[in-house]
């Protein structure tokens, strides 16, 4: 079954794939062809330096500490997930679910996680920009 896959960079997928962050944000609106269809997550192969900085507002100490030590794979499917909903996203309502200011021009996929692959990645594939598609 060919399902829609979206390529984020690390540590951004496996936050998702943990169910941490639960918007995946995006400045176009693209992505609204993917509400209410399951998708799949993949790393990409780099990693956003500026991720911790970028969240650390939305986490704990506690989580930044445990995030910090985490392995994060990379050229992999590391979750599927269900898009709920897709809107334009605002700060007060959105940011922390998104881990991402949302006073800048955002919309978000809204997801619930399904399956989390992030520890014990199946699928490594070469990922691509926008929507692409895989059979799992």
């Amino acid at each position: 079954m060919k399902i829609p896959v979206i390529t984020l960079y690390q540590p951004w997928a496996t936050w998702i794939a943990i169910g941490l962050k639960t918007i995946e944000t995006r400045k176009h609106n693209r992505f609204e062809c993917l509400k209410n269809k399951m998708i799949a997550i993949h790393a990409g192969k780099k990693y956003d330096f500026e991720a911790y900085d970028v969240a650390e507002r939305y986490l704990s100490s506690g989580q930044m500490d445990v995030l910090s030590r985490m392995q994060y794979p990379k050229s992999c499917i590391v979750a599927t997930a269900y898009v709920d909903d897709f809107q334009l996203l605002n700060d007060k309502d959105h940011s922390e679910k998104a881990l991402i200011e949302c006073v800048t021009l955002r919309y978000g996929l809204f997801l619930k996680v399904v399956n989390n692959y992030s520890y014990d990645p199946k699928i490594f594939v070469k990922g691509h920009q926008g929507i692409w598609y895989i059979d799992l």
